[in-house]
């Protein structure tokens, strides 16, 4: 029989949750194929959570949702900083603060920190971006051509590529908006293109962290 794997995720907004949850699901699932015995994951569930310095913010949730969740994603976006800055100062002693905590407590977390924010993440498959506005404009005309970690306001970035879409567009075809997007690309955006960011990547190797950590993957 195999294992069923609860998985949460902490975040502040319904748009990060749209994109989030997909994406985390599929990557999940994913790694389960790694695991000796391959476990049931059950789909993600967001927890709306206030923002609070980061070592406050993940000790709390990994108090208030322990027995309920094995795995607990906790997204923090870097919101400009440098990641290693970030990482240093505020993710590290987060997740130390957790290790050495006493009592019950999720102790199996994964980070998940864009370089600034998810529209970064969101950026990474141009393809399925294009295909979901609609546009017969080149991701060159969009401006959506450089590499999605390089892009300092990435929703802004992406707005205004769907101003620029709907200023050529003919006829009455429904307007779209950048909520149209998050959880179709948290669904369906190629995981090979996302792995291509290093902020990505990090968060694909916490999550397969927390599958060795609960048992499930022998490490190398």
């Amino acid at each position: 029989m195999s294992r069923e794997i609860t998985i949460g995720l902490i975040a502040e907004g319904g748009t990060d949750r749209d994109y989030l949850t997909g994406l985390i699901s599929r990557v999940f699932l994913q790694l389960a194929y790694e695991c000796r015995q391959v476990p049931q994951i059950r789909e993600v569930k967001y927890e709306q959570y206030s923002r609070q310095d980061a070592p406050a913010y993940v000790m709390s949730a990994a108090r208030e949702f322990y027995g309920i969740y094995d795995v607990l994603c906790v997204h923090l976006d870097a919101d400009g900083l440098s990641d290693r800055k970030f990482r240093n100062d505020k993710v590290n002693p987060a997740m130390r603060a957790v290790a050495e905590a006493e009592g019950d407590i999720i102790r199996v977390i994964a980070p998940l920190v864009p370089v600034r924010t998810v529209e970064n993440w969101m950026l990474a498959d141009r393809d399925a971006l294009l295909k979901l506005m609609g546009t017969r404009l080149s991701a060159r005309e969009l401006d959506l051509h450089h590499p999605p970690e390089s892009y300092p306001k990435p929703k802004e970035t992406i707005k205004d590529a769907i101003r620029k879409h709907e200023a050529q567009k003919s006829g009455r075809r429904k307007k779209v908006t950048i909520r149209d997007f998050y959880e179709p690309l948290g669904e369906n955006a190629s995981l090979e293109e996302l792995q291509k960011l290093p902020s990505f990547q990090k968060f694909y190797a916490a999550a397969r962290q927390s599958l060795i950590d609960l048992g499930l993957i022998v490490p190398e």
